[in-house]
């Protein structure tokens, strides 16, 4: 159940809670049949909520079970029926229908390759029975197959029952907006003397939208280090300190050719 939904069916249970803990003070409100109205509407949205919540829960199991039945299919039907029919019928035309499917294949697709497999090894059982697989090794394929592809079925159905729920659900919605606009003009007259009354009407009535998620900041926490030995930064000579630096390296390059040459003979 969306968020928005959920935030209607509240609001209208709070005005229907106002509305019958000040019947007296409100009066019959059954123009254009309006009260009963939102009492269907109330009833709709939990229906639908609830087979939304059913399907989504069932088709949670069935993809479960849809994937066991897959790796039960592959490692204990096809695999074997492929080992054996790469060691001995290799050099059949038809030994590419014995290849196992890739495993990115799609669920439709490794139940067609299972059954395409199973109708060639018929025709090659008495060659899969003399390597080690049991006599109804075919039926056996047949049946893994049959009960992934009935798996499917049955979770495309749930997933169809979810969709048509959450249809419903948005639906009925929209209908208790409608409710609620009408139940507010008819009950904001009978409460303009009445401001405590009125005030808690509008807020009973009021949708709240759902909170948007905000990023979570996290302050930066202040952290004194103090190091045992003075941390000394290496920064980039600045133009003052190259200049003086290449007088250096000049003045010391000067001074080893001078201590080179040869002392004057006297």
């Amino acid at each position: 159940m969306r968020t928005t939904d959920a935030t209607v069916l509240s609001t209208l249970h709070q005005a229907r809670a106002f509305i019958d803990s000040h019947i007296d003070q409100l009066g019959p409100l059954e123009s254009a049949g309006y009260r009963r109205k939102l009492e269907e509407v109330i009833s709709e949205l939990e229906q639908f909520s609830v087979e939304q919540d059913t399907a989504h829960r069932t088709s949670k199991g069935q993809l479960a079970r849809q994937r066991a039945l897959c790796a039960a299919l592959r490692l204990n039907h096809m695999r074997p029926i492929a080992a054996i029919a790469a060691a001995r019928l290799r050099e059949i035309p038809e030994f590419n229908a014995f290849r196992m499917p890739l495993h990115r294949a799609k669920t439709t697709e490794l139940v067609i390759a299972a059954d395409a497999m199973a109708r060639m090894a018929r025709a090659y059982a008495s060659v899969f029975i003399e390597g080690g697989l049991a006599k109804d090794f075919v039926e056996r394929l047949e049946a893994a197959a049959r009960a992934l592809a009935d798996c499917v079925t049955e979770r495309q159905t749930s997933l169809t029952l979810k969709a048509g729920a959450s249809a419903g659900l948005r639906t009925e919605a929209s209908r208790g907006r409608h409710v609620l606009r009408v139940l507010s003009a008819l009950i904001e007259p009978k409460l303009e003397h009445d401001d405590a009354l009125l005030a808690g009407w509008r807020t009973a009535r009021h949708i709240r939208r759902p909170a948007k998620a905000q990023p979570v900041i996290f302050p930066l926490m202040g952290l004194a280090v103090t190091p045992s030995v003075p941390v000394q930064l290496a920064l980039p000579p600045g133009p003052s300190e190259q200049i003086s630096r290449s007088q250096m390296q000049a003045e010391a390059v000067e001074l080893d050719r001078a201590s080179v040459q040869p002392a004057p003979s006297l």
